[in-house]
């Protein structure tokens, strides 16, 4: 019945004795919990309860469902459309495709971010010393020391 993906009833006398189910060849999707980072672009925060709904728009245009306690949403309204990172609990589904996908996030700290060019951005870092390049003969692999 298996190989013809089929189901099937033993009956006697108009009595179910014992049922064939269908076996399902659908696998469920792996499903993890584990604290991490999204950002995107926050577009939405409301909700009457508890527990208020938050979305971010990520890089690819998709949503991110995540959701918080009210006093954290408050302070995240000031941020609405604009880019920032969340911290907090996921929930993460493996996709068939490879990768992951957050079916959702519970908010528990975020930061702004702001847009700026990756120009600005080395700009920034060599202002502050971050950035020595000019002065190491071999930057990748200084770099790839400092990582342990």
């Amino acid at each position: 019945m298996e190989e013809d993906h089929a189901s099937g009833v033993l009956t006697s006398e108009g009595a179910r004795i014992f049922e064939f189910p269908r076996i399902s060849r659908e696998q469920k999707p792996m499903v993890i919990f584990k604290t991490g980072s999204v950002q995107g672009r926050l577009y939405t925060i409301g909700g009457k309860d508890d527990t208020v709904p938050v979305r971010l728009e990520g890089a690819n245009g998709e949503t991110l469902n995540c959701e918080t306690d009210i006093d954290t949403a408050a302070r995240l309204a000031p941020l609405l459309f604009k880019q920032v990172r969340i911290h907090g609990k996921g929930e993460w589904e493996r996709r068939q495709t490879g990768g992951w996908r957050l079916k959702k996030m519970h908010i528990s700290s975020y930061e702004p971010l702001e847009k700026a060019s990756l120009k600005t951005a080395i700009e920034r870092m060599r202002g502050v010393g971050g950035i020595l390049w000019h002065s190491n003969e071999a930057p990748h692999e200084s770099i790839l020391d400092q990582r342990g």
